[in-house]
């Protein structure tokens, strides 16, 4: 298992950001690695939950208003 490390700043994601995880993908497949990683984001979401108390909506709303819009910049973006 190999570390790469892309310097995201949660509030202000950026599209180099998205480019240089897309570019680390297409290397770790070629690889035959896994580059999907879910883990992170579901393991955040079970601490909010269980450790912070927060609801089930409060959890999911935190990462959506600022990782939605991201997202669509980016579909966008590649369109």
């Amino acid at each position: 298992m190999e570390y790469v490390h892309i310097p995201v700043v949660w509030e202000k994601p950026k599209l180099e950001d998205v480019r240089d995880f897309f570019k680390l993908c297409k290397q770790m497949l070629r690889k035959n690695h896994c580059a999907a990683n879910k883990i992170v984001s579901a393991f955040i979401y079970l601490y909010r939950r269980l450790y912070e108390g927060i609801s089930d909506a409060e959890s999911k709303k935190y990462f959506y208003q600022i990782w939605q819009k991201f997202i669509e910049k980016v579909i966008d973006f590649y369109k």
